[in-house]
């Protein structure tokens, strides 16, 4: 049965969007008017799981009053998400920039979309949500109002994204509180999930994955971890460039031979995109890098722990002959890699 949520905001909203990225995308959110209602159904255990908050945004700053309703309740912070604000023009499908004659959002999505908002001469109306905002466009089939809001909100209401990430500041971030009664959370361990992660790290920082996630663009090679001797650049998917692919050498299987190259159909870096980087990462910094899902392939904590059985991630202990194995089994890996991220995910001090 899915986690249940309490929300503030709509379905398609941010929130929605946050609780995603830490419960998983069935997670089953129920919208509040209020951040008021958000803790009152949290710290109800008939009602709500958990609730989602936000409590700072790297633009307009901290949410105070969030912070006194939270120091009054019986709810803990049991985790954090960090989640970049995107906006985007949504209309019903078929309807073109021309068609437009009213843009509806929350005032502050309107506000961040003031330099796109002003080469066109649309009349701006202010409305509370900028998930309801689509779902009323979506509701009335409009063929000449447009809604500024979250992919998902488009998703969800089956709109069409006529400009995406219109908002005029890309650097805009919004942390979430993910709460729970304090009784319900006693089972995210702190000091477990610290112990695990070190023994994560181990395995991260071997030459088996540190190799496949250099700082430079160019991958590592050996048990030394030395720059690669051909040079071969990441590219944009991270195979390779031109006709230097990582293909060319690296083939679906191990090639027979000592220090021969080693073989998987998905060889290759992460993408330009989203690097990824793990060398002369601190056990703190990567654990944090992890646990962020828009530095770590956009992945939620089911995915991480999906990610964890990935053909690719098994290569790393079928190294081919003449290579180091990593310092804990696969077994030992994926038990430690699990046991991390269902107590809490929690990064290390240092």
């Amino acid at each position: 049965m899915a986690t249940r949520v309490s929300i503030q905001g709509y379905e398609g909203s941010f929130h929605q969007m946050a609780a995603q990225q830490f419960f998983g995308n069935n997670v089953g959110v129920i919208p509040c008017a209020t951040f008021r209602e958000v803790i009152k159904l949290a710290s109800n255990k008939r009602e709500s799981e958990a609730g989602v908050m936000a409590i700072e945004n790297s633009i307009a700053g901290s949410i105070l009053p969030n912070y006194n309703l939270l120091q009054r309740s019986n709810l803990v912070i049991m985790g954090e998400v960090y989640l970049q604000i995107r906006q985007n023009l949504l209309v019903n499908p078929g309807v073109g920039i021309g068609d437009i004659r009213e843009v509806h959002s929350h005032p502050m999505a309107i506000q961040q979309c003031f330099d796109f908002l002003d080469k066109h001469d649309w009349k701006l109306v202010e409305t509370e949500d900028t998930a309801l905002s689509a779902k009323h466009i979506h509701q009335h089939k409009s063929k000449h109002i447009a809604a500024i809001a979250s992919k998902l909100a488009a998703e969800l209401f089956d709109l069409d994204v006529l400009a995406p990430n219109i908002h005029t500041l890309k650097n805009n971030y919004t942390r979430f509180l993910i709460l729970r009664r304090e009784e319900a959370a006693k089972k995210i361990d702190s000091v477990a999930s610290v112990t695990a992660f070190m023994d994560v790290y181990k395995v991260l920082m071997s030459p088996r994955c540190m190799n496949c996630h250099p700082s430079g663009d160019i991958p590592l090679q050996g048990d030394d971890s030395r720059v690669h001797t051909m040079s071969p650049i990441r590219g944009e998917d991270g195979k390779g460039v031109y006709a230097m692919k990582c293909s060319n050498c690296h083939q679906p299987t191990n090639s027979p031979g000592l220090n021969k190259p080693p073989g998987n159909p998905k060889w290759g870096l992460p993408p330009a995109e989203m690097k990824m980087v793990f060398e002369g990462k601190s056990a703190h910094d990567l654990a944090v890098q992890i646990m962020d899902y828009n530095r770590n392939g956009h992945k939620n904590k089911t995915q991480l722990i999906e990610h964890a059985r990935d053909t690719l991630v098994k290569a790393g202990w079928n190294m081919g002959e003449g290579r180091k194995p990593p310092p804990l089994s696969y077994k030992q890996f994926v038990a430690a890699w699990d046991d991390w991220i269902n107590k809490g995910g929690i990064a290390p001090k240092n």
